[in-house]
């Protein structure tokens, strides 16, 4: 089969393969019910296949690709009964004009005139009556209660009409000239029946209007022709595939029937599937009267079937009517509609393809989108992957989960609901002037799972005939990568997750890294002002032996720590040396063992303990782990065993509790596949017992980064491999009794290599990890973030490319939620050099334009604290109802309505809140401000003084 072109953009392979389940597999095809929701009769019909159009295949066996075929010639046969007549208007003459005048002469516009303006002039559909029959048997016998949709009732069902129909009109009827395909089947036949559709009232004796194949029915063949194919050797023109569809409108009492549902079952013919649910008794409706694929089959407004909405974004990308472009980058776009040549854009977390994603397009009431609730701009959230999947049995939007859902910009939710079939405020910026969307408005751009995708749409725009949009694809406030001054050594390489850098209370950074010059490992250190740039490295270790596997942490005050594994006495010995005041103390050794002690982690716990663990491997004999509380300075430590002795640890994490304990995790190499395990150290009773972090699901666990947040959970990362796919599996355990309790989530899932994990809380339990990953055969630099709330982001984002060199000993530094500093070594050849990368999201969120909200009176359920402000202090905003707004988003905005801040609610101790930390107030002018529920016009006021 010959797939048709999709577009000259870049398209995701996910997209790719949804088009690929379709054109292999099945559309179905039922016109969406006028009212209600669908009835169970129309689910059983889709389960038994009968609703189920594939591609027409050919006399040898072949298949021909429905979607690829551009120009259409349809045979119509009209067929009344003995107990209902055609109205006195439905002539051939009157058919063959409403459904393929092609000259413009027809007060509405034709079905041949909807698919041109549609397809943007790529199809053509043409046809003609080509016979009048009046059934032997009443309507009822057909219906037979059920809509004829009774599968194994044959011949009292849809199937038995046409086929009397096709018996009765063969003699007459030349089927030939309607096999453009030259496969040897018409390609589709249209059975227009007298009074109206199933689909436009609950009475069952009414034939629902479907489309469908004869070979589906029970006792169903399709139908031999006496005609010849052309150059067929004999064989006979067969006929499977048609429509049926009513004579009288559902909408105007004793009219003819109006094209919409014409052309909403022609969607089918063309490969479309329903894009309402079509399991029973269901009440979403996709898009609605937005797209002729749902109720749009109605009109816009869904009372002019006359004028049947436009299929929508996806569908005429998915036939290729529309050129796709999936954004990588952040963009403002100029869109123009679809039915007018404009391109349909998709975008989700990151700029990367995958089955999950957004799709946009800016829609008008030109053509026949006439009767849309309004103009502007549609946002549609897809899962590919689900479309694909549900395709073959009508139920893309069936399910928890739709594959396609319109984000709607009232945020109610009301057509997947059913409150609603499409209404003006589903639109941006629409009548509620809507002009941006993000992963905290409501609505917002989450993902299905409820992570955060990072995207936003922002400054919407309506230009007359075209829109105006700024779409974000990456995380706001990813500063350009610097390049840290000084002659710079080739990064070693370093194994385990032992935190190289730390922020002292001034705001500065301290990082540890070790460097290769001139053949010799050293230990350096660099460090950073709160508000200025990287100083000159110095080195830390004394003497010409390698000095590797440094660790480095905060102690109190501006004061720090770096440890390291120095070979100077043959056997490897752990150093130390102290900052105090901004001044490097002198060497302290710290170990005096005769085996090797090597990759060290050290963790402060905020109650002036340091807690430093290690590898030991003595002489002739096996790894273990030895812990020491540390009094940064003092010449020499006690060290305890960890792991017990048939263990076979490699590099262990640390990470220290609230309550002057640690935890100490590695990985254990005694056992095949390695295991993950971790014991809990009190400051009175020690070293508590050995457990396993997770259960053994046969995959190696052979490194592990670890952090707890100020709760005491313990948090762990590690990678894994699953299926030849590279992983990162993240686990939680609450308290000390907890092991083998919660099971892990997988984060990562990538093809390229990852390893070296680094995992940090911030003050406020928000989550930094990082890792490397080998894109190109280079390793880069990646980062995810986790909120306070616990809402992880969708995927990792890039910081590095290859082209930047290759990452090592990446070390992220949080300061907040949304400001951190990751550092890392990154090696050109044998040049190596040190590089930072910043996120400021503060400092790059674009003020948004809003109205001057009203000083007076204050908002009732909203107070701000404290009140006056000082710079430089947290303003926490606080939510006193127990239920949150519909915007759970408090905004402060400055006198000239200028956004400042947006920031979410969190339930903290049962308590709604916001923060805005003290470093952002610090930034801004003193003055008057105000914070209000985002898009409220009720405040509160805030006197800033600095």
């Amino acid at each position: 089969m010959q797939l048709p072109p999709i577009s000259n953009a870049v398209r995701s392979l996910w997209f790719v393969g949804a088009m690929l389940s379709l054109t292999f597999g099945t559309a179905v095809a039922t016109a969406p019910p006028r009212f209600g929701p669908v009835p169970a009769q129309i689910e059983l019909a889709s389960q038994a296949g009968v609703l189920s159009v594939g591609p027409s295949s050919s006399p040898s066996g072949g298949g021909a690709t429905l979607l690829a075929q551009p120009d259409w010639l349809v045979p119509v046969v009209l067929v009344d009964f003995p107990d209902q007549a055609f109205a006195a208007g439905s002539t051939n003459a009157h058919w063959d004009s409403a459904l393929f005048d092609t000259t413009g002469a027809t007060l509405r516009g034709s079905v041949y005139d909807y698919f041109r303006w549609a397809s943007n002039g790529r199809a053509r559909v043409r046809g003609r009556v080509v016979a009048r029959i009046r059934m032997p048997q009443p309507k009822t016998y057909y219906a037979n209660n059920s809509w004829g949709l009774g599968v194994l009732s044959t011949p009292n069902n849809i199937y038995g009409v046409i086929d009397e129909a096709l018996r009765a009109s063969d003699a007459t009827v030349n089927w030939a000239p309607f096999d453009l395909n030259h496969d040897g089947m018409v390609d589709m036949l249209w059975v227009v029946h007298s009074g109206i559709g199933g689909e436009a009232t609950v009475a069952r004796d009414n034939l629902w209007s479907v489309t469908s194949t004869m070979s589906s029915w029970a006792q169903g063949s399709p139908f031999t022709s006496n005609d010849p194919i052309p150059g067929g050797g004999g064989l006979r023109v067969r006929i499977d595939r048609f429509s049926m569809l009513p004579e009288l409108s559902a909408h105007h009492a004793g009219a003819l029937a109006e094209i919409g549902v014409f052309c909403h079952e022609f969607g089918h013919a063309l490969g479309l599937p329903d894009l309402y649910d079509t399991s029973g008794n269901s009440r979403n409706f996709g898009p609605g009267n937005w797209s002729l694929m749902s109720t749009g089959t109605y009109g816009g407004d869904g009372v002019t079937p006359e004028s049947p909405a436009h299929p929508g974004a996806w569908a005429s990308a998915f036939l290729g009517w529309a050129p796709v472009h999936t954004l990588t980058t952040d963009s403002v776009l100029t869109l123009r509609s679809v039915a007018a040549g404009g391109t349909v854009h998709s975008f989700f977390f990151g700029g990367e393809n995958g089955p999950e994603h957004f799709m946009i397009e800016y829609r008008d009431r030109s053509g026949f989108d006439s009767s849309l609730p309004s103009e502007g701009l549609l946002v549609y959230h897809l899962d590919d992957a689900l479309i694909g999947a549900r395709l073959g049995v009508n139920r893309v939007n069936a399910g928890a989960i739709p594959g396609l859902r319109l984000v709607e910009a009232d945020g109610l939710g009301d057509l997947v609901d059913g409150r609603s079939r499409g209404d003006a405020s589903d639109i941006f910026p629409g009548p509620l002037g809507v002009e941006r969307v993000d992963d905290r408005t409501v609505p917002n751009l989450r993902a299905n799972n409820g992570t955060l995708t990072h995207t936003a749409l922002e400054d919407i725009t309506p230009l007359g005939d075209s829109l105006r949009v700024r779409v974000r694809t990456r995380p706001l406030g990813w500063r350009p990568l610097e390049v840290l001054p000084g002659v710079s050594g080739t990064p070693a390489g370093v194994l385990g997750s032992a935190r190289r850098a730390a922020r002292v209370i001034n705001g500065e950074i301290v990082a540890a890294s070790s460097e290769v010059n001139l053949g010799v490992a050293r230990v350096i250190v660099r460090v950073k002002p709160a508000s200025g740039p990287w100083g000159t490295p110095t080195v830390l270790n004394n003497g010409g032996a390698a000095a590797t596997e440094p660790t480095l942490a905060a102690i109190g005050g501006n004061d720090a720590a770096a440890i390291w594994s120095d070979s100077r006495h043959g056997s490897n010995e752990l150093y130390c040396r102290v900052r105090r005041q901004g001044v490097w103390m002198g060497e302290i050794r710290l170990t005096d063992l005769p085996g090797s002690s090597r990759y060290p982690a050290m963790v402060p716990d905020g109650l002036g303990h340091v807690h430093l663990v290690w590898q030991y491997t003595p002489p002739g004999g096996t790894p273990q782990l030895l812990y020491a509380r540390v009094v940064p300075g003092q010449t020499a430590v006690a060290p305890v065993p960890v792991s017990p002795d048939s263990s076979r640890p490699d590099a262990p994490a640390i990470a220290a509790t609230p309550t002057g304990g640690c935890y100490v995790l590695w990985p254990e190499r005694a056992t095949t596949p390695a295991r993950l395990w971790f014991a809990r150290i009190d400051p009175d009773s020690g070293v508590g017992p050995r457990k396993r972090l997770t259960p053994n699901d046969g995959s190696s666990q052979a490194a592990v980064a670890a952090a707890v947040d100020q709760f005491g959970t313990l948090h762990a990362v590690w990678p894994t491999v699953v299926s030849g796919r590279s992983e990162i599996h993240y686990h939680a355990e609450p308290g000390p009794t907890s092991g083998l309790g919660n099971p892990d989530s997988t984060l990562e899932n990538r093809a390229e290599a990852i390893q070296n994990l680094a995992l940090e809380v911030d003050s406020k339990g928000s989550m930094h990890m990082t890792f490397e990953a080998l894109t190109g055969g280079v390793n880069t630099v990646r980062y995810r973030h986790r909120t306070t709330g616990g809402v992880w982001d969708f995927g990792s984002t890039g910081i590095t490319r290859p082209e930047d060199g290759f990452a090592t000993q990446i070390q992220p530094v949080p300061e907040s939620e949304d400001r951190v500093t990751l550092v890392f070594g990154s090696s050109i050849g044998i040049e190596g050099r040190w590089m930072s990368c910043t996120r400021d999201a503060f400092a790059t969120r674009l003020p948004t334009s809003a109205p001057l909200p009203a000083p007076a009176p204050p908002h009732a359920a909203l107070r701000a604290h404290p009140n006056p402000l000082r710079g430089g202090v947290e303003l926490r905003l606080r939510w006193l109802d127990s239920i949150p707004p519909l915007h759970a988003e408090i905004e402060v905005v400055d006198l000239r309505g200028r956004r400042m801040i947006a920031r979410p609610l969190m339930k903290e101790l049962g308590v709604w809140e916001a923060h805005v930390p003290g470093e952002l107030t610090a930034r801004w002018p003193a003055g008057v401000y105000f914070v209000r529920v985002a898009g409220g016009s009720r405040a509160e006021r805030v006197v800033l003084l600095h």
